[in-house]
């Protein structure tokens, strides 16, 4: 199965599985709290997650990394 992730979406989920929290991400790519929430709802919702400590496996299982 292919998911489609944007740049942002790629790098804020490689971020996350480094163990980067929220407000180390925002502040690195220049993000609103808002933006921040719509793009990791958009990766969990694609990943077919609903929380960060399932990012890695998903990324594993749908061969993004």
């Amino acid at each position: 199965m292919h998911i489609n992730l944007t740049d942002i979406e790629k790098d804020i989920m490689n971020m996350l599985i480094c163990g980067h929290n929220s407000p180390a991400i925002i502040d690195w790519y220049e993000l609103d709290i808002k933006d921040f929430n719509k793009i990791k709802r958009n990766i969990f919702k694609k990943l077919k997650i609903s929380r960060t400590i399932q990012i890695l496996s998903a990324a594993i299982r749908y061969n993004i990394i």
